[in-house]
């Protein structure tokens, strides 16, 4: 079948991408900062989320946003 996306669904699709893309990004910087594995550093994401009450992305940004010491490639400028 052919596929039609409306606008709603493909900025979603996006937001989706883009959150997922921090969300690895997060993990890496976590993972390299703490010397830990992947399910670790995930494991502590989400306890993040939990504890602050906040979703896994709003986490993510902002532990780029405290581990990233490259941030002209931070999600800003890849518009």
């Amino acid at each position: 079948g052919h596929f039609q996306a409306s606008r709603g669904n493909v900025e979603q699709h996006l937001r989706e991408r883009e959150s997922r893309k921090m969300g690895d990004r997060a993990e890496r910087l976590l993972r390299a900062h703490q010397k830990i594995d992947e399910d670790q550093a995930y494991a502590q994401m989400r306890k993040m989320a939990m504890n602050s009450n906040q979703k896994i992305t709003a986490v993510a940004t902002g532990v780029i946003a405290i581990l990233d010491k490259n941030p002209a490639e931070s999600v800003h400028e890849s518009f």
